[in-house]
């Protein structure tokens, strides 16, 4: 035998790559991915963040004189901070088992909203052991009576 024979032999194999069966199965999985993503939607909170210019003393009082900063504290306690043309605080304290109140910052929020007509924003600061469903909520129920909400990085 030469060695040209031997190894031309045993490499040589005739097989067939029958691809109908995977094209049917990524058609398959393609159309499942298609009919399931228009049933996904996705939430988002549309809020702005705090810069540290902010966070000072506003050098041009807004239309209302005023600024509030929502603070949520551990345990689900709020404080609600006015500052500018008075300067006071509302303390909400937590509902049982830890919740927020919120209707009453809602109650709260209405109220200065009616005594300064022009008062469109607020600052929220949260504690580290929120939880960010919390923290969501009185977003949301903040931007109902006041739409320019910003998050803040101080601490509660």
């Amino acid at each position: 035998m030469s060695a040209g024979s031997h190894g031309s032999k045993g490499s040589e194999q005739d097989f067939e790559l029958n691809l109908a069966s995977i094209i049917d199965c990524f058609t398959v999985l393609i159309t499942y991915l298609l009919v399931s993503a228009s049933f996904i939607t996705l939430g988002t909170l549309d809020i702005t963040v705090a810069t540290p210019s902010d966070l000072a003393q506003p050098q041009d009082p807004q239309p209302a004189d005023v600024a509030v900063t929502i603070r949520l504290a551990a345990g689900g306690a709020l404080k609600i901070e006015i500052s500018g043309r008075e300067n006071r605080s509302i303390d909400l304290p937590a509902r049982q088992a830890g919740e927020i109140d919120l209707e009453g910052l809602d109650t709260r929020l209405n109220q200065l909203h009616s005594q300064y007509p022009a008062l469109d924003g607020a600052q929220v600061a949260a504690d580290d052991s929120i939880r960010y469903r919390q923290l969501v909520q009185v977003v949301e129920r903040s931007r109902a009576v006041l739409p320019k909400v910003a998050l803040t990085g101080e601490g509660a």
